[in-house]
């Protein structure tokens, strides 16, 4: 078999998917149903103090079948304990896609596992695979004694996608007011009815006093806790141009806004026409909340109808998805939108960097076209709900659905997924080598020739940018995994929008400790630190007005620099 060379795993980002339960199996009430036993050996239900179990002896094993059509993501959790397994036994639950010819391990316990009490907890995810599924319980090898437990299975429902438009009609879209539960997010794209836009888009779009008029917590802590302000959105006023069937929003990445708790992102959307919008084009955008000063992002949709004399209906909005871990709700409502028609300064540039953006991406494949045993063992990788998760096998983006919990997102090409440390890691990293490329030597410069705030303070003279960049600074709290930066005081660090709280924190807040690069303990400060040193030291060289980020991009072609920074955002 050709051996397949893995350049990437996309990152599995923290929970969105709304599964539900289709299966479970705890044998409470005495009875195995609907597991069949085979093999050899003995199975049976036995109870320890209180909990029932199914017990299988060695060479037997049991099996269930549950219809799963119309679903995915399925994850599968089992517990199992073993007694008396030699060093070539395991006590084994496993599932099948396709009837019984092919298996995949969900979990399995050996013999360092195997105490004859200890039920131990396991799962794993299966691929998409639109079909039954069978799970089955083995006892393998020698004198094995297995007891298996709580088997449960969860997925996600496929779209109910519909010839004709079932939501978000053009009366509702056109007349107001508010619906009352989110919609599946197939409403957010084309109907199977739909046809070429038969008007075109050019001007601006402005929301203004937006809120949401339903509005669900899935889930705060408290200690993140902002208040009723995160059910408003902030105003928006964006250019956007139409090519085809895309709309282009004039202004991409971050939109700051005077909102207490929300940016906006906005992404390249579609425009079609149905049949039931009266003569109207009908508009989508996937747009994102991130938190300001902070990198949690929820994703949502807004979708519109337009004329071609100008006019415009309420705008549709619903977030069913982040990637967030202390925070995560549903918002949905209408807002009232205006659109002011006009020419956008640049938008032939601007349609042709989208061009090219596409044009320097990889091929892309679901992830089901990956032989069933690689699959398996990404969506294992993965998790229970990830948003997405991919590989680049062979110079081809294997990659899943986008998945919420109500419906896959329609636009998951261009979702924004925070990359966090990631971002930081990497920026840091190369803009350091570039500079060092350019000017041998920056990276042995010292953060106090850079950072006036450090230099004042005690302990800097010796630390290099470099030192920087490593976390080795020498000046820390703790050297416990994390405890500086899980410390309450970082608030005085994170909450600050100003550039001179957090530079002042930087460089006072950790005493000095120890000789630069003798010390690694992880501070996110210290990259903030490298950051404003590299920016100065790049103005010393190439003047007042020069910027870090586009001094980077300038090392790229324009077609290289797509593909390094923007052309690998589903991948993030």
């Amino acid at each position: 078999m050709r051996r397949m060379l893995v350049a990437m795993l996309a990152l599995a980002m923290s929970g969105t998917a709304g599964a539900e339960e289709l299966f479970r199996s705890d044998f409470q009430h005495g009875t195995a149903a609907p597991w069949q036993a085979s093999g050899r050996g003995d199975v049976r239900l036995t109870s320890f103090e209180g909990n029932v179990s199914m017990r299988l002896t060695a060479g037997a094993s049991a099996l269930a079948e549950m219809p799963v059509r119309g679903m995915r993501r399925l994850y599968v959790t089992v517990k199992i304990a073993g007694d008396g397994l030699d060093p070539q036994a395991a006590c084994v639950a496993e599932a099948s896609r396709d009837g019984g010819r092919s298996w995949a391990a969900i979990f399995a316990i050996d013999r360092k596992m195997a105490d004859g009490v200890t039920l131990t907890a396991g799962g794993a995810a299966l691929p998409d695979v639109d079909g039954g599924l069978t799970l089955r319980l083995v006892a393998r090898g020698g004198r094995a004694t297995c007891w298996f437990d709580d088997i449960a299975v969860s997925g996600v429902a496929l779209a109910d996608i519909s010839p004709t438009r079932r939501a978000l009609g053009r009366a509702m879209l056109t007349a107001g007011g508010a619906f009352e539960r989110p919609v599946d997010l197939s409403a957010f794209a084309p109907a199977a009815d739909a046809g070429k836009s038969i008007a075109r888009w050019e001007g601006r779009l402005r929301l203004t006093g937006a809120r949401a008029t339903g509005f669900r917590m899935i889930a705060e802590d408290p200690a993140f806790a902002r208040g009723d302000t995160i059910r408003s959105l902030p105003d928006l006023d964006l250019a956007l141009v139409q090519s085809g069937d895309v709309l282009l929003p004039a202004q991409r990445g971050l939109i700051p806004s005077t909102h207490p708790d929300w940016n906006w992102i906005v992404e390249p959307g579609r425009v079609w026409s149905e049949p039931g919008d009266g003569g109207t084009a009908r508009a989508a955008l996937p747009f994102a909340l991130q938190e300001r000063n902070a990198n949690c992002t929820h994703n949502g949709m807004l979708t519109f109808l337009f004329g071609v004399d100008g006019t415009i209906s309420h705008a549709a909005f619903e977030i069913a998805g982040e990637t967030c871990l202390y925070r995560k709700f549903d918002a949905w409502g209408l807002l009232v939108a205006r659109y002011l028609p006009g020419t956008v300064a640049g938008a032939a540039e601007l349609i042709r960097a989208h061009e090219e953006t596409n044009a320097a991406r990889l091929p892309m494949k679901r992830l089901e076209d990956l032989p069933p045993a690689v699959a398996a063992a990404l969506a294992t990788a993965a998790g229970p709900e990830p948003t997405v998760y991919g590989a680049v096998i062979g110079g081809v983006h294997y990659r899943s659905a986008c998945v919420t919990r109500h419906g896959d997102y329609p636009a998951c090409d261009v979702i924004d997924l925070p990359s966090y440390s990631t971002a930081k890691s990497v920026f840091g990293a190369v803009a350091l080598m570039r500079m060092g490329n350019l000017w041998p030597g920056t990276a042995a410069e010292t953060v106090a020739a850079h950072v006036p705030a450090c230099a004042a303070a005690k302990g800097w003279a010796d630390v290099t940018l470099e030192n920087a960049l490593d976390m080795t600074t020498g000046h820390y709290r703790s050297t416990a995994y994390q405890a500086d930066e899980d410390d309450p005081s970082m608030a005085r660090f994170f909450d600050p929008a100003d550039h001179a709280a957090k530079i002042h924190f930087a460089c006072t807040f950790y005493p000095r400790k120890a000789a630069p690069g003798t010390t690694w303990v992880y501070h996110t400060s210290d990259t903030y630190l490298l950051g404003t040193a590299m920016a100065d030291a790049l103005r010393a060289k190439r003047g007042e007005k020069a910027d870090l980020y586009e001094a980077l991009l300038q090392t790229f072609g324009t077609a290289e620099r797509h593909r390094a920074f923007v052309g690998i955002r589903p991948l993030c």
